[in-house]
């Protein structure tokens, strides 16, 4: 066995195992992204309603 047939089998190996991401495609991008948004919307939602009661408690760092 040659190094050529090693480097071969292991190019296969990684054709093999890498294969899974032709099956998720572009739907794990999708959800990252979603979900970053929505985290986003979340903590401005949050931060909005600090303002607003730091705003009016003078205890509050503004």
């Amino acid at each position: 066995m040659s190094s050529v047939d090693i480097f071969y089998q292991i190019g296969h190996f990684l054709e093999w195992t890498l294969s899974v991401y032709d099956v998720i495609g572009n739907s794990f991008n999708l959800i990252l992204l979603i979900s970053g948004f929505s985290g986003f919307l979340y903590w401005m939602f949050l931060q909005y309603s600090f303002n607003k009661k730091a705003s009016t408690d003078p205890t509050q760092i503004k």
